[in-house]
């Protein structure tokens, strides 16, 4: 990932929906143009970043505002009444800082929530795509052979991925049951194949794992 400034550091749930309310009415004015010709939200999720709002769940024992649920649905209204798409890319995000916060270990809690303060963006790469007679998909990761993590599957409803920081990846380890990886977006693919060199898991059984180790 490319060296950004630091994002803003909100520091109450007021300031958090001060800053989404200011926020949402720069969207409004480029939305509709933006959508009627079908251009991604790049500079606006770029200022979303630099903004602060990505971090306003971290709890304050990690540095963060640790707003409630209900000023967290407050600051996604805002987003989407300015646009819609703005709106709807941050959810899987704060899904993911959920699952750290309730699965994570205190390493991980703390790697993870200092990406999140620093402007980082989780994507979404969880929902398996069906096979073609209905049968639920799978994704599976094991080590690759030239370095880092392989990961084989079909992914649905990867809503933010392609823009995201790190991407939530739901894969099957081929000695250990399901759980959730992140993985650096920073990856080698082709279809239904990633190669990715640092990925790190989420899950209650999971102690802490390193770049370049299989998780624990």
């Amino acid at each position: 990932m490319a060296s950004l400034p630091p994002a803003y550091l909100i520091t109450s749930d007021a300031e958090a929906v001060d800053v989404a309310a200011r926020l949402s009415a720069r969207l409004a004015e480029t939305a509709a143009e933006r959508d009627l010709g079908r251009r991604l939200p790049v500079a606006e999720l770029a200022e979303l970043r630099a903004s602060g709002l990505l971090g306003i769940t971290v709890p304050r024992s990690h540095g963060g505002p640790g707003v409630s649920s209900r000023t967290l649905g407050t600051v996604i209204r805002l987003l989407s009444c300015g646009d819609g798409s703005v709106g709807q890319i941050p959810q899987n995000h704060f899904f993911c800082l959920d699952a750290v916060r309730e699965s994570g270990s205190a390493d991980q809690l703390d790697f993870f929530y200092g990406l999140v303060l620093q402007g980082v963006r989780f994507g979404n790469a969880l929902v398996n795509t069906r096979q073609p007679d209905g049968s639920a998909g799978t994704t599976t990761i094991e080590p690759d052979p030239d370095g880092g993590y392989l990961v084989t599957g079909a992914k649905s409803y990867a809503t933010g991925a392609l823009s995201a920081d790190w991407v939530p990846v739901a894969a099957t380890p081929s000695s250990s049951t399901p759980r959730s990886t992140l993985a650096s977006p920073r990856a080698r693919c082709e279809p239904g194949r990633c190669t990715c060199a640092d990925m790190r898991a989420v899950s209650p059984a999971a102690g802490p794992s390193r770049p370049g180790t299989t998780p624990s």
